[in-house]
C-alpha cells in the first residue's frame, strides 16, 4: 500500500476543477480532497462552509456537500478520490427534526451497526447543538474508527463552533484501551467512561458516538452499561436493525428512537477500515525516530492484562506474533527496533499527563535502557503497552487479541 502523508496535504496542484452544484442537490466527495466555496451557500453536516476557505477532506471518508443555493466550488481530488452530484437524502431532514428536539441538558447516544452513519449523525448533531446552545461535548467510543484520537484511544472533546469533520476538534480527555476491537476493549471502555462521567458538565449537551458492535448479549450488555454510566437521557438508533436493537436496549430505561440510515453512507469493507486506521496512526505517530530511555527514568505497565513483568509480556507478545512479523526476536526486541516495528505504546510525562503514542520496540539490559520509536523527544516517564504491533509508518501488523 502506498503510504499517505499525515494529513490531506499532498500536492494536488493541477487537478483542481470548478464545479456547479444546483440548489437542493448534494455533492458526495470521497476523500482525499480539498474543497473551496467560490460562490453560493453550502454545508457539510450542517456546518456552513466559509467562502474562499479551503477544507481538507480525509482519505476514505465521504462528505456530503449540500447546496442551499446554486453554489460554485473549486474541487481538488487526490488519489482514489471521487465526486458525484446526487439528490439530497430526505433522511437528513428527519435527522434534523429529531436533533432539534434535544435540549442543552440532553446526553444523546448514537447507536447502530457497522456502516449506518453514526459519525455522520453525531457530527450533524454536534453542529446543530453548537449553533443552538454555543457548545457541545462529543465523546468518541469506537476504538477502531477514531477521528480526534489515534485508534485504540477513546476520547472526548468540546465543540464551540461547527466543524465539517470531528477530527478538527482537540480532545480534552483521552484514554488508551490498547486494541481496535470494541469487543476486546469493552471492560476498559466501561471503566474509562465511568471516570469521564465524574467530570462532565451537566449543563452542556453531549453526543456519544458509539462503536458498531451490537450483535449478541455481550454487546447489548456493554451498550446498556455505557448508556447508564454516562447518564444518557436518550439514544438514536440507526439502520435496518434499529427496531430490534431498540427492543434489546429497552431495559436501559431511556427514550430510544429508531431512525433510518442515510442512503449516502459509504460502505466500507475490512480493508477500507484498516486503511483509515493506518492513515490516522500515521498522523498521530508523526515523524518518529528511535529513542532510548534509561529504565530508571521510566515506569512500564501493560494495558488490560496482569503480568508479573512487562518485559516478559513483551517478549511473549513478540514470540506470539513472530510468524506475522516474519521474525523470532530473542534479542530483547532489537531486531524490531531495526525494522521500526513495535507494540503500540502510550506515553505519559512525570505528572501522568498523556503525551501521545509511540512504538515500544525493545530494551537493552546491559545498557539499562528501553527503546521506543516516537516523535516525542523528552519528558516520557511512563509507558503503557497496548496489544497491537505497528510499523513506524502506521501499518497494522499483528493484533494480540
Amino acid at each position: 500500500m502506498k503510504p499517505l502523508p499525515p494529513c490531506c496535504s499532498e500536492d494536488m496542484s493541477g487537478k483542481a476543477e470548478t464545479m456547479e452544484i444546483p440548489a437542493g442537490k448534494t455533492l458526495l466527495v470521497d476523500g482525499p480532497a480539498t474543497i473551496t466555496v467560490l460562490n453560493g451557500t453550502a454545508n457539510i453536516y450542517n456546518c456552513l462552509l466559509t467562502p474562499r476557505k479551503t477544507y481538507l477532506l480525509r482519505p476514505w471518508r465521504r462528505y456530503p456537500i449540500q447546496a442551499e443555493t446554486n453554489t460554485t466550488i473549486q474541487l481538488s481530488l487526490g488519489e482514489e478520490a471521487a465526486a458525484n452530484i446526487v439528490d439530497t437524502d430526505e433522511t437528513i431532514h428527519t435527522w434534523l427534526e429529531n436533533i432539534n428536539e434535544l435540549t442543552e441538558r440532553d446526553v444523546t447516544a448514537v447507536l447502530g451497526g457497522v456502516d449506518t452513519g453514526k459519525t455522520a449523525f453525531a457530527t450533524t448533531a454536534v453542529n446543530t447543538l453548537v449553533k443552538k446552545y454555543g457548545r457541545c461535548y462529543v465523546v468518541s467510543l469506537d476504538p477502531g474508527q477514531t477521528y480526534f484520537t489515534p485508534p485504540t484511544v477513546i476520547g472526548a472533546a468540546l465543540a464551540n463552533k461547527p466543524v465539517h469533520d470531528l477530527s478538527e476538534l482537540k480532545p480534552f480527555w483521552q484514554k488508551p484501551v490498547g486494541s481496535t476491537s470494541a469487543a476486546s476493549t469493552a471492560s476498559l471502555v466501561a471503566d474509562s467512561v465511568h471516570e469521564l462521567s465524574q467530570t462532565a458538565d451537566k449543563k452542556t449537551p453531549a453526543v456519544i458516538d458509539m462503536d458498531g458492535w451490537v450483535e449478541g448479549p455481550a454487546a447489548i450488555a456493554h451498550k446498556t452499561i455505557i448508556l447508564k454510566t454516562l447518564a444518557c437521557t436518550r439514544a438514536i438508533i440507526l439502520g435496518d436493525e434499529a427496531q430490534t436493537l431498540k427492543e434489546q436496549l429497552d431495559p436501559a430505561g431511556i427514550p430510544l428512537k429508531p431512525l433510518a440510515a442515510s442512503k449516502h453512507v459509504k460502505k466500507r469493507d475490512f480493508t477500507d477500515r484498516k486503511k483509515i486506521r493506518e492513515w490516522v496512526f500515521r498522523k498521530f505517530l508523526g515523524q518518529p525516530s528511535l529513542k532510548m530511555i534509561p529504565t530508571s527514568w521510566v515506569q512500564l505497565k501493560t494495558l488490560g492484562r496482569a503480568h508479573s513483568s512487562t518485559y516478559e509480556f513483551f517478549m511473549e507478545a513478540v514470540k506470539t506474533a513472530s510468524t506475522a512479523l516474519n521474525m523470532l526476536d530473542e534479542s530483547g526486541g532489537n531486531a524490531l527496533c531495526k525494522r521500526r516495528i513495535g507494540l503500540v505504546a502510550y506515553l505519559y510525562d512525570m505528572a501522568e499527563q498523556y503525551l501521545g503514542i509511540g512504538l515500544f520496540c525493545g530494551y537493552d539490559a546491559e545498557k539499562g535502557v528501553v527503546k521506543i520509536v516516537s516523535s516525542k523527544d523528552e519528558g516520557v516517564r511512563k509507558i503503557i503497552l497496548g496489544r497491537l504491533f505497528l510499523s513506524a509508518e502506521g501499518d497494522e501488523l499483528y493484533q494480540l487479541d
